[in-house]
């Protein structure tokens, strides 16, 4: 059983969305946060229990990397749609996060490396700072210098991604 206990954790990402959807049209900030957090939480312990437990498979990997995707270009496209988040970034994470995966999924990009963890960071800093400024807790601006940077890093990020990698040096 504990072998599908990655998957699992993993599952409640895609799971949660209509959850998360419920909670911003009710403007229910705090099951949002809730929800939000709790999929942050099983990101990292999935990967964690998946190598501990060395049932690392195939199929994880590639279900917890696009998991991961869907669940932030989801969130951001509903706040995107309630106008809480500018529309041209949503639309240019959301790209990032197709043409990688599509990539990925054709064999072309390489697997995740670090540069994706910390992309995969401010998405998650940025996903918790909009309901935190629904609720008046921090700034426009404080989300807006955090948003751009976010979109930077995504982008950057997904350059490192499509440029070939060479594992030999050239003679």
């Amino acid at each position: 059983m504990k072998e599908h206990v990655p998957n699992i954790l993993t599952s409640y990402r895609i799971i949660v969305i209509p959850f998360l959807v419920s909670d911003l049209v009710a403007s229910d900030w705090g099951w949002f946060i809730f929800h939000v957090s709790l999929g942050f939480i099983t990101d990292f312990l999935d990967g964690f229990l998946a190598r501990r437990w060395q049932v690392k498979s195939n199929f994880g990997k590639h279900f917890d990397t696009n998991a991961d995707k869907i669940f932030i270009v989801s969130i951001l496209g509903m706040f995107s749609m309630l106008h809480t988040f500018p529309l041209w970034m949503f639309l240019v994470i959301a790209t990032r996060e197709i043409v990688v995966g599509l990539t990925r999924s054709a064999g072309v990009a390489p697997p995740v490396a670090l540069h994706g963890k910390i992309k995969m960071w401010f998405q998650c800093g940025l996903v918790l700072l909009l309901p935190l400024e629904q609720l008046h807790l921090v700034s426009h601006q404080m989300v807006n210098v955090v948003a751009h940077i976010t979109v930077f890093v995504t982008v950057g990020t997904g350059i490192l991604y499509l440029i070939p990698q060479n594992k030999k040096a050239p003679r």
